[in-house]
């Protein structure tokens, strides 16, 4: 009789638990929620659409994003790839942030997940001119001593960059557009910082590649631009056109011929993956081994220390590796001019579809009036089938990422 009222007792106070458990759920989820919505987190990379309309509504832009989980027959495979959309509306003009990312380890889709929130956060602070705390800004001093001190990076930002820019691709951000480089540099060791801090996100073994644009739209023209940033080998590939004067074949010149005559040129740019094919990235390196015991380079270049090994020389995370020079410091391009489009992509398109490919797609669908959402899923398709290669078999294919938007619509 005793056991049975013993039994019922406990009965009544696990009746009495649920609801109290319940609402702490309940409060736990509302406070996750407003904190996100807080943030500015506006877009899932699983809800490829719901911020599009947001972005089309606020800027003269038209843009397509899209993320296809790939496919191991060997094992379980999750989708490691993520991608941001956002727009900062400032009082002097509006910035559109766009960013793809691919994570690497085991649990590389954590870190991916945490920063494809997280780093729009940190980018849209700066641009605001928010106030950081005293521990960001004490974290970011010790983080940049340690770039230099342990990573061997070069003690100014602007001599480090310079070094690692394709002279093809475009020229290192001019004196007069610092502050967006700054910003973006800042915007990618807070993130890094934010997720090595953050419980349960795996930021010592685990690591993302990241590339992100800035597009700047203001009244004054002469602060209107592209800033790309990146680390890994995430690409950003995008088309100018210019037009120039030109004279008569009869040897009229510019000057006298009436009208003007214009002559429009096109040319495509892109960034260059941050791996030991670049000279000072191999230099920096190198001089890590010099240093260092367990740092080496196989003869693919990846860059190992200890057993820990990576294919690129920069990256989000991976904070393990930095005593082997890997750096989560950012290469910044920038142009005055805004592009015709830009396409930022993850090597699950890059390693299969070559820049010409991309481009005929993408002027393809532009010819037929096609919305940039047609291109991102031509081209995921297109990269899709190129990894399975025409095989009737169950092959590997890597996760397909892509954000490509349209200026000027």
């Amino acid at each position: 009789m005793a056991w049975l009222r013993i039994q019922c007792l406990r009965l009544q106070i696990l009746w009495l638990l649920v609801p109290i458990c319940c609402q702490g759920w309940t409060l736990v989820s509302y406070y996750r929620v407003t904190r996100a919505l807080k943030h500015g987190s506006l877009l899932s990379s699983r809800l490829p659409h719901q911020h599009q309309d947001t972005l089309q509504s606020t800027a003269n832009i038209d843009i397509g994003c899209i993320s296809v989980a790939g496919h191991d027959p060997d094992r379980y495979k999750a989708n490691q790839d993520a991608y941001f959309c956002e727009s900062c509306q400032l009082t002097d003009c509006n910035v559109t942030i766009l960013g793809v990312m691919d994570g690497h380890g085991t649990k590389g889709h954590l870190l991916t997940d945490y920063l494809r929130k997280q780093l729009p956060i940190r980018i849209i602070q700066l641009l605001k001119h928010e106030s950081l705390m005293t521990s960001d800004l004490e974290m970011l001093k010790t983080l940049q001593q340690d770039l230099v001190r342990v990573g061997r990076a070069t003690n100014d930002p602007s001599v480090m960059l310079d070094k690692v820019v394709d002279s093809n691709s475009m020229n290192i951000c001019n004196d007069t557009d610092t502050n967006y480089a700054s910003l973006l540099t800042n915007a990618f060791h807070l993130a890094h910082l934010d997720a090595q801090m953050e419980p349960g996100i795996p930021a010592q073994r685990s690591g993302t590649t990241c590339v992100v644009a800035l597009i700047v739209d203001s009244k004054d023209e002469s602060t209107n631009g592209l800033y790309i940033a990146h680390v890994g080998d995430s690409q950003a590939l995008w088309k100018m056109t210019c037009s120039s004067r030109r004279g008569s074949e009869e040897g009229e010149t510019a000057e006298t011929m009436s009208p003007p005559q214009y002559r429009k040129t096109a040319t495509l740019h892109a960034t260059t993956p941050t791996t030991t094919r670049i000279p000072a990235e191999l230099n920096r390196i190198e001089n890590c081994m010099r240093r260092r015991n367990g740092t080496r380079i196989d003869a693919q270049g990846n860059v190992f220390y200890g057993p820990q090994g990576i294919a690129m020389t920069r990256s989000l995370g991976n904070a393990y590796m930095l005593p082997a020079g890997i750096l989560p410091t950012p290469v910044v391009t920038c142009t005055k001019h805004c592009p015709e489009w830009i396409i930022l992509m993850t090597d699950g398109v890059s390693d299969v579809l070559n820049h010409a490919t991309i481009q005929a797609i993408i002027d393809g669908n532009a010819a037929s009036n096609s919305d940039m959402q047609s291109v991102v899923e031509r081209v995921a398709r297109r990269a899709s089938e190129a990894w399975q290669g025409g095989l009737n078999m169950d092959v590997k294919i890597d996760d397909i990422t892509c954000i490509a938007v349209k200026l000027g619509t």
